[in-house]
Formats: structure tokens, sequence, C-alpha cells
């Protein structure tokens, strides 16, 4: 399963965040929120980490089977 990194980076961009920033807020390195967003890093166990500080459910992150055909 995977990511709707979009839907993260419009998230970030709707808080006024840098990369940096989110990262931090989500207790992971700048890297690894770099990786993710270009798909390279599956992170399920880290969902809430993730969409908690850009105010999103952990479910809406991530991509439906239909939207990853």
């Amino acid at each position: 399963m995977k990511l709707n990194t979009q839907k993260i980076r419009d998230a970030i961009k709707e808080k006024g965040l840098t990369i940096e920033q989110a990262a931090a807020l989500m207790g992971i390195t700048r890297q690894n929120l770099h990786m993710i967003l270009l798909n390279q890093s599956t992170v399920l166990g880290r969902l809430e980490d993730i969409a908690d500080p850009l105010g999103l459910e952990p479910a809406a992150i991530l991509l439906r089977e239909e939207e990853n055909a």
C-alpha cells in the first residue's frame, strides 16, 4: 500500500511548513520525509506520526487500490 504523497505535500503547504519543520513535527528526519514524499519509503507503522501534525486522518494519506492502479 502506498501513501498519497500529494495529499501530504498539500497539507504541508497549507500549514505553511517547510519540509524540515514538517519532519520535525512528525519526529522523523528531513531525509526520511523526502524519501516518503518520493514514495521510496513505506512507513505504514508511522502513519499517525505523519498524519497527526498535518491535521489529517491516517487513512486520508493512504492511496486506495483504485487510485494506485
